[in-house]
């Protein structure tokens, strides 16, 4: 009899144990630290502070390389923490963003801060900064031109990062006349940025 007493005593102690753990997890959200790469992106690791109450582990730090995730803080539920990127010389981010339960409250892109509270599960912040510099130039692709006035196909070709470098008249029986018969480089090939396109038009047959 006493042997069954104690088993359902250490059973209730079990129960009471898994119980409590329970409601520690229920507590408890995550928040994890990406840096997205801009375009250019930066050249260095950046650094991030994790700033929070003594009593919730205090302020912490991540050093992130472009595109890498910091490992997950285990944060109360509801604390409002603030995230600090040092931000080098130069550089700017564009855009801080949260996925999962957290809550971003404030931002300041100039800053490269952001306020957010923590939810009941797992959530990432994601900072995007752009390097100094400006963004590289798009490459020029050559479009598809072939039956376009001219008009129409320098249009295109000047929204395809191109330029028209030349224009020759030449006899076609399948081109009505003033109608682009051909192009070279070949339609999408891919260029530098404002390199030049010959254009081929059709003077009629």
């Amino acid at each position: 009899m006493r042997g069954t007493i104690r088993l359902a005593l250490i059973f209730a102690a079990l129960a009471v144990g898994a119980s409590s753990a329970a409601a520690a997890t229920a507590d408890t959200g995550t928040i994890s630290i990406c840096n997205a790469a801009g375009n250019p992106p930066v050249a260095t690791i950046l650094t991030f502070s994790i700033v929070a109450p003594a009593s919730a582990g205090g302020t912490q730090v991540a050093t992130l390389s472009p595109g890498a995730c910091s490992a997950r803080y285990f944060l109360p539920v509801g604390l409002q923490i603030t995230l600090i990127e040092n931000v080098p010389t130069g550089d700017v981010v564009t855009n801080i963003a949260v996925s999962g339960a957290a809550t971003l409250d404030q931002t300041s892109l100039a800053g490269g801060v952001a306020t957010v509270t923590v939810g009941n599960s797992d959530s990432i912040v994601t900072f995007t900064t752009r390097g100094a510099g400006a963004p590289p130039a798009s490459p020029c692709v050559v479009p598809r031109v072939i039956g376009l006035t001219l008009a129409a196909a320098r249009t295109a070709i000047r929204a395809s990062a191109c330029r028209v470098r030349s224009v020759s008249y030449v006899s076609s029986k399948r081109i009505p006349k003033g109608g682009v018969t051909s192009v070279n480089p070949r339609p999408g090939a891919h260029l530098a940025h404002n390199a030049g396109v010959r254009l081929y038009v059709s003077r009629g047959r």
